[in-house]
């Protein structure tokens, strides 16, 4: 499981929520709670583009924590440190506006409708993307082959774990979303080798 308990991260999006912000739990950590497997280290949230502009004054509206590291830019992802009690908390932010292709359906709407799950805890039910969804981002950025093997450990973790997912469903939720094809389609098979090389079809 992960390294942080269920009704942590359901306190952290709770308070988040409180301070006017929508966060949708993306990345490994999504990956880890929906099927229950290998830890990760970092929170990835997803949250709305004019929410981007006003984090580091709404974070500091969280009483109960300090942030440790000012909102800082890593690319598109901005990223900090909040600590609350003995517990720090990585977190990059992520804008919806970076999985959304221009004139094409809204990456935020998305995971609202049909990319995620409610996940239950304590504090309410928070929003976690599906497997497929994660690895769609990993693999239609840029970079995309800077993080390949990260992108082939989310995907070992996905198969082991449940035997009827489909590498296809990534596909769909390009389409979904509007994305040129051609290049998730050779993204897709590139990781289906490596995965086969592995013995994990």
């Amino acid at each position: 499981m992960s390294n942080i308990k269920k009704d942590d991260l359901g306190r952290l999006v709770y308070d988040l929520k409180r301070v006017g912000l929508e966060p949708i739990v993306i990345g490994g950590e999504a990956i880890s709670r929906t099927l229950a497997c290998t830890a990760t280290k970092d929170l990835d949230f997803v949250v709305k583009s004019v929410e981007m502009g006003k984090l580091n004054r709404e974070l500091r509206k969280m009483e109960e924590y300090k942030v440790k590291i000012d909102i800082s830019p890593f690319g598109d992802i901005y990223t900090c440190e909040l600590q609350r009690e003995d517990k720090t908390y990585k977190i990059h932010f992520i804008d919806q506006y970076d999985f959304t292709i221009s004139g094409s359906t809204n990456f935020y709407g998305f995971l609202e409708k049909e990319g995620s799950i409610l996940y239950e805890t304590k504090y309410g039910p928070i929003r976690i993307a599906k497997p497929e969804v994660v690895i769609y981002t990993r693999l239609t950025i840029n970079e995309w082959k800077q993080y390949i093997a990260k992108t082939v450990r989310d995907a070992k973790r996905i198969a082991k774990r449940n035997k009827r997912f489909d590498l296809n469903k990534v596909l769909e939720v390009a389409k979904v979303l509007g994305h040129d094809l051609k290049p998730i389609k050779e993204r897709i098979a590139y990781l289906k080798e490596r995965l086969k090389e592995e013995n994990i079809e």
